[in-house]
């Protein structure tokens, strides 16, 4: 699998894989973010950010299709809520009354953080599980999928770094059930997550 991460000063495309608690990277490259091209995670010069990516494309021979888009610094409403074990339907209702007050504007989405997979169905409504939820504008989402679309590109995937840091946190063994630092640098954007168990 393919997948992009586009900051303010770097483009990274990772191919790799992941599988039975192990990163298999197969292919790394960076590449500079033409300047003013990103501002915070929106797209400030669609026309040189497409040109880089495709350059990038063709000179890599990278698939066209399957890619996965990983933004970061966007302009997202996020929070950590606690929720109760109910359906994912029931959960974005949840956020859109949370975050979302112009209903159908926003994309709206979750990643859990702790939940108790051991409760039996019957008793789910007794429990609440921790989840990180975020809501972003449809018109920013539809920006980065225009900007890899005009260079024959399909974005099957997008997440936030956060969402990601979140699934790695997840997936690793040796992170479950810890507490750990997260620290993120590219160029001069710090970032650092505290993870408490």
């Amino acid at each position: 699998m393919i997948s992009v991460h586009i900051s303010n000063e770097k483009i990274h495309i990772v191919n790799g894989d992941a599988k039975f608690g192990v990163f298999n990277i197969y292919e790394y490259l960076n590449a500079p973010t033409p300047d003013g091209s990103m501002l915070n995670g929106v797209i400030t010069d669609a026309l040189a950010l497409r040109e880089e990516i495709g350059d990038i494309w063709k000179t890599n021979k990278f698939p066209t299709k399957g890619i996965s888009l990983v933004i970061d610094n966007a302009p997202v409403v996020g929070k950590v809520m606690r929720v109760p074990l109910v359906s994912h339907k029931k959960i974005l209702r949840i956020i859109n009354r949370e975050l979302s007050p112009q209903e159908g504007e926003n994309v709206l989405d979750y990643a859990v953080l702790h939940a108790d997979d051991n409760i039996k169905k019957k008793d789910q409504k007794k429990y609440d599980m921790d989840i990180y939820a975020c809501s972003v504008q449809k018109s920013l989402l539809k920006s980065y999928v225009d900007l890899f679309e005009s260079n024959g590109i399909r974005i099957t995937s997008i997440n936030l770094s956060i969402n990601s840091i979140i699934k790695i946190g997840h997936f690793l063994r040796s992170l479950r059930e810890k507490t750990y630092i997260v620290i993120t640098l590219d160029g001069s954007s710090f970032a650092s997550y505290l993870f408490v168990n």
